[in-house]
């Protein structure tokens, strides 16, 4: 079970990828035939969205992940470190989107339901 920052009705998951890649997890749980369920408030839902070719991704600052920030070894100065080459582009989504085969299905204050009883909850 994941927590996810919004959904659509297309059965589609959006989620922060700062708080965790759900697209990863849902595809290990597939792969290993385990269910995968999404806790999803009903406030996350997007009733408009039926497409989620059409949600708009945030491409975030590439220096976000190529560079570490932490202390020196006596903790007198923070430092920042490149773990990767100064010229390499890096592509940084803001979140990832999760087809709808891959989730079983959601986990709300109403229940548990599957992805198709979605907008029939209020």
């Amino acid at each position: 079970m994941e927590p996810c920052s919004s959904f659509t009705c297309s059965d589609n998951v959006s989620n922060d990828f700062l708080k965790c890649s759900i697209y990863s997890l849902a595809v290990l749980a597939n792969y290993h035939k385990i269910p995968f369920y999404i806790a999803a408030p009903l406030s996350t839902l997007d009733r408009d969205t039926k497409d989620y070719k059409v949600v708009s991704i945030e491409n975030r600052n590439e220096e976000e992940v190529k560079l570490i920030t932490g202390q020196t070894l006596h903790m007198e100065e923070e430092i920042e470190v490149a773990i990767a080459n100064k010229n390499s582009k890096a592509y940084n989504q803001a979140f990832d989107v999760t087809p709808p085969e891959l989730i079983t299905g959601y986990i709300t204050p109403k229940g548990i339901v599957k992805a198709d009883e979605l907008l029939g909850i209020h």
